[in-house]
């Protein structure tokens, strides 16, 4: 199984029944600064030139009953993958795509990929819908990525909100990630609030600079690594996810909407790509750049506290169809059907 470390949780449930082995590199660092090493793993060549994309080095070949690939269809190293476990007799491989985007290389791959796969999974509607198209397939099953458990064990253990309200927000600082919108939106809050901020991006100063001139109370963390989330999510009361979908790319599963549901936060999130389907909470959920809506839905959550727990308790009842364990149960059906 070549599957990211943060995912590892969930396959070593097949453990218990089976023999699995666990392929991935000897040391990463990913695009959003998440790194981890294995002295047990393989040697790559990053490719530069290519976002998340490299050439695996493995050691040897063994006689696998199934390949599992948690990498999307059209990078190279699924290619080298599938190439070097040629004779493993059933291979499938998982996408988080949920749109098309059309290159040279990119199609080359693609071909390969889907004419040397028995299965493609995806992790959400949207990517299904997509893969279906691109690869010219009629079913593509959905096992989505799990929430690790430590999430879950701070909604059970969450205290009471304290008597300042704190928003969070938790993204790459781009427009793309609807700076702005919260900007124009926070305009019209009328209650008290202080506002936490982590992540890196493009925007980052100019965003800052314009809290501080809207005398918005706010305190930036800095790119917080992914291992280190917990605390952010402890002392966040209405966690914020505001993606504004783009000609080539809409969010994908919105993780961090789900670690944020099961840790008990209030979540305010928009509907773009597979978020509708992962939030499906109506009162949750905001039209993608609605100012309007948005100040409307952190006015009433501001309001009242019991708006806040009741919109927690329900996102995080919802949450657990993300559990390890009920994602598990989807991973299994899908791995005895072949």
């Amino acid at each position: 199984m070549h599957v990211n470390p943060d995912n590892r949780e969930l396959f070593e449930l097949l453990m218990e029944t089976d023999e699995v082995d666990f392929l991935f590199p000897r040391k990463w660092k990913g695009a959003f600064a998440e790194n981890y090493e294995n002295p047990d793993g393989f040697d790559l060549i990053k490719l530069s030139f290519l976002k998340n994309s490299y050439i695996p080095i493995f050691k040897s070949s063994k006689d696998y009953d199934m390949l599992w690939i948690d990498e999307e269809p059209y990078y190279p190293q699924s290619y080298f993958i599938l190439k070097h476990f040629e004779k493993t007799p059933v291979k499938i491989i998982r996408t988080a795509q949920n749109i098309i985007k059309k290159s040279f290389l990119r199609n080359r791959i693609n071909y390969f990929t889907n004419s040397k796969s028995n299965l493609i999974v995806s992790v959400g509607q949207t990517s299904s819908d997509a893969a279906k198209n691109i690869y010219n397939r009629d079913d593509v099953p959905i096992v989505p990525l799990s929430i690790p458990d430590r999430f879950f064990e701070i909604g059970k253990n969450r205290s009471e909100t304290g008597s300042e309200i704190t928003l969070g927000f938790a993204s790459r600082i781009e427009k793309c990630k609807g700076t702005d919108w919260l900007l124009r939106s926070l305009d019209k809050v009328e209650y008290p609030f202080k506002l936490i901020v982590c992540g890196e991006g493009e925007e980052r100063k100019g965003f800052i600079k314009k809290l501080e001139e809207k005398k918005i109370k706010f305190e930036y963390r800095g790119l917080i690594p992914h291992a280190e989330m917990d605390k952010f999510y402890k002392e966040t009361d209405i966690f914020l996810n505001l993606s504004l979908s783009q000609d080539n790319w809409s969010e994908q599963q919105g993780r961090t909407v789900l670690e944020a549901m099961a840790s008990g936060c209030a979540v305010i999130s928009s509907d773009s790509g597979e978020l509708k389907f992962t939030v499906r909470d109506k009162e949750s959920l905001v039209e993608e750049n609605n100012v309007e809506n948005l100040s409307k839905i952190i006015n009433r959550l501001l309001s009242s506290k019991n708006e806040i727990y009741s919109a927690s308790e329900r996102l995080r009842i919802q949450a657990n169809n993300f559990s390890k364990m009920k994602v598990f149960e989807k991973l299994n059906e899908v791995l005895n059907r072949v």
